[in-house]
């Protein structure tokens, strides 16, 4: 059985990644060769607008490198207290809960139609084991997104909620 069979995407928006199909997410990862391996262990995955990758709260299935269109992340999307984090082309979504194996601690909605390279977590996991210098670059990427979240917050006390 392989990593995507039990996973909730419809089998007409799976196809295995080819030599062409390399995305353009070297902006965030600065190894060549780990953004190589994780476009190597990717299956490609399109959504439409409205679709949602993963809620809050639910158990990681993997991470996804978006190769076109625009995910919205947010912890609270009825909520204006926590703004829309809107990402394109390049990023990487659902990293932290895919090393951790906490559940994911946002949602993530397509807001434009999207295409992305799907990396299974058990398969991110074994990449990491196999070659710590991806650890370290993983580490790298967590960290920038730990420094996002916190100059998000550096907005004046009243534009935060009185209670989380």
């Amino acid at each position: 059985s392989s990593d995507v069979d039990h996973l909730p995407f419809e089998p007409h928006e799976i196809k295995k990644l080819t030599e062409g199909d390399l995305a353009s997410i070297h902006n965030l990862i600065s190894s060549a060769e780990l953004r190589e391996e994780l476009e190597r262990l990717a299956s490609i995955i399109v959504k439409p607008k409205g679709s949602i990758l993963f809620r809050r709260g639910d158990d990681p299935i993997g991470a996804f490198l978006v190769h076109r269109g625009r995910i919205g992340l947010c912890f609270d999307c009825e909520s204006k207290a926590f703004p829309q984090r809107v990402l394109g082309p390049g990023a990487i979504v659902g990293l932290p809960a895919s090393v951790s194996g906490n559940p994911y601690s946002l949602t993530a909605e397509v807001i434009q139609d999207s295409e992305f390279a799907f990396v299974p977590r058990r398969s991110l996991v074994q990449c990491l084991r196999n070659d710590p210098n991806f650890g370290f670059e993983i580490i790298t990427l967590l960290s920038s997104e730990i420094f996002d979240m916190r100059s998000l917050l550096k907005t004046k006390p009243s534009d935060l909620p009185a209670r989380v």
